[in-house]
C-alpha cells in the first residue's frame, strides 16, 4: 500500500520538475518527439483518421472508491476515437492509461498513440484517459492539491478510475466479454499503471502492453532486468 502510494507521489514530483525543464513544457518537444509524432500521423492518414476531432468526455468518478460512506464524486475526463455507438463485431477496444500529465484531443487525434491507427483498422474504439489530479481532472479543483486532499492521490484509486471507464465504454457499445477484447497500454508510469489494471482488475482488461514499466514496484513480478 505505501509503495504503491509513493509511486502516485513521485508521479507528481516528477511532472512537477518537467514543467521546468526546456523542451518539455506545453509547446516543445525534443526532435525524436517530432520524428514519433510525425510517423504516428503519417499512419493515421493512410487509415483516414486525419481531420477528426473529438471533445473530452466526463465520467463521474468517486473521491474514495473504497471508502462507500465517502460519498462525494468528481467529474473525470476522457476520449474517445470512434463515432457514438459504433463499434464493430469482434473489433478491440484499445485504452491508453494517462501518465502524470495532462491529456487532450491530441492524445486521441494528432498520430501520438499508434492504437488510433489500429483502432481503425479493426473498426474499434480508441481511448485515452486523464489521470486524476492532472490536467483538468481535479478532484477538488483549485483545492484538490492540499496535503489532505491529496490523501486520494494513490495508485489504487486511479486504476479504479480507469476499471470504471473502460467498463463504462463497454456498456455505451454494447461490447461483448469474450468477442470485444480489451487491451490497456502505456509508457513508463503509464505503463506500469497499464499492467497494474490487467494484474489487479482482469475483468476490466484482457491484455496489456506495458513500456518500459517499472512492474517490480508493484511486488507481483520478480524480475531484475529492470535494474540491469
Amino acid at each position: 500500500m505505501k509503495v504503491l502510494v509513493i509511486v502516485a507521489l513521485l508521479a507528481v514530483v516528477r511532472a512537477l520538475a518537467l514543467a521546468a525543464v526546456p523542451g518539455v513544457v506545453a509547446g516543445q518537444t525534443s526532435t525524436s518527439q517530432q520524428l514519433y509524432a510525425a510517423q504516428r500521423l503519417s499512419e493515421l492518414e493512410a487509415v483516414g483518421g486525419v481531420g477528426r476531432t473529438s471533445v473530452p468526455m466526463l465520467i463521474t468518478q468517486p473521491v474514495d472508491h473504497f471508502n462507500s460512506s465517502d460519498t462525494r464524486v468528481w467529474q473525470q475526463r476522457y476520449w474517445m476515437s470512434a463515432e457514438p455507438f459504433q463499434l464493430g463485431a469482434r473489433a478491440p477496444i484499445f485504452f491508453h492509461a494517462g501518465p502524470e500529465n495532462a491529456l487532450g484531443d491530441w492524445t486521441v487525434w494528432e498520430g501520438v498513440l499508434v492504437q488510433t491507427t489500429w483502432a481503425i483498422q479493426l473498426r474499434g474504439v480508441s481511448i485515452a484517459s486523464e489521470h486524476r489530479y492532472f490536467g483538468e481532472s481535479l478532484p477538488f479543483g483549485n483545492e484538490s492539491f492540499t496535503p489532505t486532499n491529496l490523501h486520494y492521490l494513490t495508485v489504487e484509486n486511479t486504476l479504479a478510475d480507469y476499471a470504471a471507464i473502460v467498463q463504462h465504454v463497454r456498456e455505451l457499445f454494447g461490447a461483448v466479454s469474450g468477442q470485444n477484447p480489451v487491451v490497456c497500454s502505456g509508457g513508463s508510469y503509464g505503463g506500469f499503471l497499464s499492467w497494474a489494471l490487467r494484474a489487479l482488475h482482469p475483468e476490466a482488461v484482457d491484455a496489456a502492453v506495458a513500456s518500459g514499466a517499472p512492474t517490480k514496484l508493484l511486488g507481483l513480478v520478480d524480475n531484475d532486468t529492470w535494474y540491469e
